[in-house]
């Protein structure tokens, strides 16, 4: 019988949560593509816009409750029934106050750049998303991956097969894809429902409500600035330089974030992992995450260096003559894929070790910082400018979780490990 969290079963794991997400945004890469081609800059800029900003707010109904559940399951997998159920409720009714805070708000946005229309429908696919994805976290928490393939490629896949459907048609009206898209999302969210009623049914405690809302308050707010940092810069853009930057800027952001399914992958498995580890042993905990950071490096830096070089050819022959633009600004963002190895290699150790507190401290300035530039240097520079902003943050981003890394290990070293959950 294979130990719960053996190195074979990790390695076996890993792959599986890999092979899922690399397919799962290797298809929504594909539909954006599509969209991208079809509509041209200008439409597209105001669906990347749109997309973005509900997936910025979010956070209101989501709270992080999905990284929750990884660390909790990880470190007592008999409550995970339990505490899954009390996030997917909890989700449910924020939803539904987050919809209609959207009703209220958008009318006040800049139109050109956000419709009503496009947003509402945008927030409604976005709500069903993460109510799939937070069924997804249920599943990697008790590294049953082969199921969590299986809820991340199956929304992707409904959206591509509608999205090739629309473009054989010749349809090229941006409200007929975000209301596809909010179909796809509602369908593949009542699958992952009831692959989880199969799998674990509902165990409904008040005291679950409570203590999720309790704990996941530095995972929503640690969300939260994360969403910020990935995606504030195209807001901004489409509200600053138009929504013709902001389509020529969304491709780049789109690959980039394409790529990070690999850290996303490596946090997805190892913090469950590093969770029940440093429940047994600090040593094994310690080995383990010397080991994960040396090999975030490794990976992040091939995979950055490998950005870098097929930048301009890439967007060009993916895209189009129309984004030519959009390859440099790639080009400039690659090194971030070494940034954010990094930095989710050291998230998942922070939070492992109760130190969630401290990653959100980062967060906290590292979002304001770079709001603050952007806002600064974005009518001057333009997409160069903001696009170096983010490169600089992430570094920065990635110094500070790091740092943090470093001083755990040192208090560690001095037997004040008694300390570690005072963040």
């Amino acid at each position: 019988m294979i130990h719960p969290f053996s190195r074979r079963r990790i390695v076996v794991n890993f792959g599986m949560l890999l092979s899922g997400t690399m397919v799962a945004r290797a298809i929504s890469a594909i539909t954006l593509i599509l969209t991208a081609r079809v509509l041209g800059p200008a439409a597209f800029g105001q669906y990347a816009a749109s997309l973005a900003l509900t997936r910025i707010t979010s956070v209101f109904f989501t709270l992080g409750l999905g990284s929750w559940i990884l660390q909790s399951g990880g470190r007592d997998p008999f409550q995970i029934r339990e505490n899954s159920t009390a996030s997917l409720l909890i989700q449910f009714v924020l939803g539904i106050g987050w919809l209609l805070a959207f009703m209220i708000v958008t009318p006040y946005l800049n139109q050109d750049v956000f419709p009503i229309r496009i947003i509402m429908f945008c927030a409604i696919s976005t709500w069903f998303e993460e109510m799939g994805n937070t069924v997804a976290s249920t599943f990697k928490a008790i590294l049953r991956n082969n199921v969590t393939m299986f809820l991340l490629v199956t929304p992707q896949l409904i959206f591509l097969v509608a999205t090739l459907v629309l473009v054989q048609n010749d349809i090229n009206f941006l409200e007929t894809y975000v209301i596809i898209r909010a179909v796809a999302m509602a369908i593949a969210a009542t699958i992952s429902f009831l692959v989880f009623m199969r799998v674990f049914g509902l165990q409904f405690r008040a005291m679950s409500i409570k203590k999720a809302l309790r704990e996941t308050k530095s995972y929503g707010a640690s969300i939260a600035l994360g969403n910020l940092s990935r995606q504030v810069d195209v807001i901004i853009v489409g509200n600053w330089l138009g929504k013709t930057s902001a389509g020529l800027y969304a491709p780049a952001i789109t690959i980039v974030s394409t790529l990070f399914l690999l850290p996303n992958a490596v946090y997805g498995v190892m913090l469950p992992v590093l969770s029940r580890t440093y429940s047994v042993s600090l040593i094994a905990f310690k080995k383990r995450s010397y080991h994960l950071l040396f090999v975030s490096m490794i990976l992040g830096g091939g995979l950055a260096l490998g950005t870098i070089l097929i930048a301009k050819p890439l967007v060009q022959v993916v895209y189009g003559s129309e984004y030519t633009q959009s390859g440099t600004i790639l080009q400039i963002l690659g090194i971030i894929l070494l940034f954010r190895f990094l930095s989710f290699g050291a998230a998942a150790i922070l939070a492992a070790v109760g130190w969630q507190n401290k990653r959100v401290v980062v967060q906290v300035i590292v979002v304001s910082l770079n709001i603050a530039l952007n806002l600064l240097i974005v009518k001057r520079f333009g997409l160069i400018g903001v696009a170096l902003v983010y490169v600089f943050t992430e570094a920065l981003l990635m110094f500070g979780y790091n740092g943090y890394v470093l001083r755990w290990m040192k208090r560690s070293q001095l037997g004040t490990t008694s300390a570690i959950g005072e963040g």
